[in-house]
């Protein structure tokens, strides 16, 4: 009998998808901050944008205000992966293993640990990759899983910065514009953004 695997036989496995793109993660989220507790606290400071008074030199300078400042605190969600190796793994052909010089099974388990390994580790850049975009997209993340209480970590983003494009106001229509929604936008976060200054446009399918 023709063997159905002549072909596969002379290359490797192929992996079908590719690793997950941190771009999100290092464009906007570079730094990454280490805590020796559970508890996140997130402070919110609000840049001083004041400007200097004038003041006669014979009286006495007003006393400034200090920009306002607030702390939230949330307590750490767990991001945990694990899976079990099955035994017949070690008895059966991994993927681009040579028909023939089959592996050992202690080589089998050695291939299998790190291909799961991966595995797991892209499961784990893809839910900080959610997390990002939720910042991103909506200024929280929404934190739900089994055995977890459904949590809000909210950054408190303005609700103009929101903006949805739909029906007529969506590019594509009659008489709209891509660059006056970026302008529209890019004023509405100077406007609640503390003065910052929007200088990126991410696009994406």
């Amino acid at each position: 009998m023709a063997s159905l695997y002549t072909t596969r036989q002379l290359i490797q496995a192929m992996k079908l998808l590719p690793d997950p793109d941190r771009f999100l993660i290092d464009a906007f989220f570079p730094r990454v901050h280490l805590s020796d507790t559970e508890v996140i606290n997130l402070d919110d400071i609000t840049d001083d944008r004041q400007i200097a008074a004038y003041v006669s030199p014979l009286v006495p300078a007003p006393s400034s205000a200090a920009p306002p400042r607030a702390v939230r605190e949330y307590e750490a969600p767990s991001i945990i992966e694990k899976h079990r190796v099955p035994p017949k793994e070690l008895t059966t052909r991994q993927e681009g293993e040579d028909f023939e010089a089959p592996l050992s099974p202690e080589a089998r388990l050695q291939q299998y640990i790190q291909k799961w390994q991966n595995y797991l580790r892209n499961r784990i850049i893809r839910r900080e990759l959610q997390q990002v975009a939720g910042v991103l997209i909506d200024g929280k993340v929404i934190v739900t899983g089994e055995n977890h209480p459904p949590m809000v970590m909210d950054y408190g983003r303005h609700a103009d910065l929101s903006v949805t494009l739909a029906g007529g106001t969506a590019w594509g229509a009659a008489g709209v514009n891509p660059l006056t929604t970026f302008k529209t936008v890019a004023e509405a976060i100077s406007d609640h953004g503390f003065g910052a200054v929007a200088r990126t446009v991410v696009m994406d399918q």
